[in-house]
């Protein structure tokens, strides 16, 4: 009788312990959050004279697979199959890169007007581009995939530091791109169509922007007399 009691004991047990595997103990009973957070502390402010002349928004689909091989001091060793090792993950990455003209290092010098006081001469730095931002919300993985030996290693794991590899390779190709594209070009072309905006409102007829331009020293014409 006793043995029989425990046999049905443990036969409850495990079924129960089964049933929990089936169904996910997440869906027993009410799941409370507790925030522990603590305050946002304000590290540090940096003051900023740029002005934004552009922004390109990115799309780019990072495809990274890995493949195990087996003794590959051996003739190149052997490949196993996709199916029982390696992994491979496909990403779509979104981002933006803003071109500005930083105005922080601008003196008086950098502003030449001519005696006729219709016409100016601007000398601005060449655009620089931002970092990328990559957009969190619309960046996701499409698909990945693991073979068996590594699906089983990574059970128990979390898939951040591959989402996060993905992610870093997506901002360092639109960065690529940003450098390579036409966003250089179209800044400075927002810059000087705001500035002669600007300074026309105020009286000039004439302005030129110079981008990477060093400003030429204005001379004074002095007056030579001969003594007699």
């Amino acid at each position: 009788m006793k043995q029989y009691l425990l046999g049905l004991i443990s036969g409850v047990i495990l079924g129960a312990l089964g049933l929990l595997a089936f169904w996910g103990i997440g869906n027993l009973g009410q799941t409370t959050t507790i925030d522990r957070s603590g305050p946002v502390v304000l590290e540090s402010i940096q003051d900023l004279a740029r002005f934004v002349a552009a922004e390109g928004s990115f799309y780019t689909v990072i495809d990274h697979e890995e493949q195990r091989t087996l003794m590959p001091g051996l003739g190149g060793g052997w490949t196993l199959p996709s199916f029982l090792a390696g992994e491979r993950i496909v990403s779509a990455v979104y981002g933006t890169v803003e071109a500005y003209v930083d105005f922080a290092e601008l003196d008086e010098s950098n502003v030449q007007v001519c005696a006729d006081e219709v016409t100016a001469t601007i000398f601005l730095p060449a655009p620089s581009l931002t970092e990328p931002r990559i957009d969190l919300a619309q960046s996701h993985v499409m698909s990945h995939n693991r073979g068996l030996f590594d699906a089983f290693g990574d059970l128990f794991s979390a898939d951040l530091e591959a989402q996060q590899q993905m992610l870093l390779a997506g901002q360092y190709r639109i960065a690529e791109a940003a450098q390579a594209g036409e966003l250089h070009e179209r800044a400075k072309v927002n810059t000087e169509r705001t500035l002669t905006v600007l300074l026309t409102a105020l009286g000039f007829e004439s302005v030129t922007i110079i981008f990477d331009g060093v400003p030429e020293s204005p001379t004074e014409d002095t007056d030579e007399t001969d003594a007699s």
